[in-house]
């Protein structure tokens, strides 16, 4: 895992994100696995950028979600893209979105602490 950091007028605020085959819980022996994280790890990241810009376009934060995960080279693509490592199995589904709620209530709340049903309806 490493951190990813959000400066937010509260100050800052950090979530971990995966990176690794182990992190994403791919099928870490195949060859090629490696480059899948770094792929999905990428593509988590265009969707956290996407966010906030669906967010100022009116988007309610559920909406706001599933499109950032569905954005072009988003999420949901990179799971398409590597599903055969595994990518679109339920952990790293789950690791991602997990990834991409903690993103949105840090952008959002300037923290992660909590639970809060609207960053859970899009799923």
């Amino acid at each position: 895992m490493t951190e990813y950091t959000l400066d937010r007028p509260t100050g800052k605020v950090t979530i971990h994100i995966p990176t690794s085959a182990s992190d994403w819980e791919l099928y870490s022996t195949m060859k090629g696995v490696g480059k899948a994280a770094r792929g999905m790890t990428a593509a988590l990241k265009r969707s956290f950028k996407a966010f906030p810009k669906l967010l100022a376009e009116g988007y309610p934060i559920p909406q706001a979600l599933g499109r950032a995960s569905r954005c072009e080279g988003g999420f949901d693509q990179a799971m398409d893209k590597y599903a055969e490592f595994g990518a679109s199995d339920t952990e790293p589904r789950n690791n991602g979105h997990q990834a991409l709620i903690d993103f949105a209530k840090a952008h959002c709340l300037g923290s992660t602490d909590g639970y809060h049903s609207e960053f859970g309806d899009w799923l």
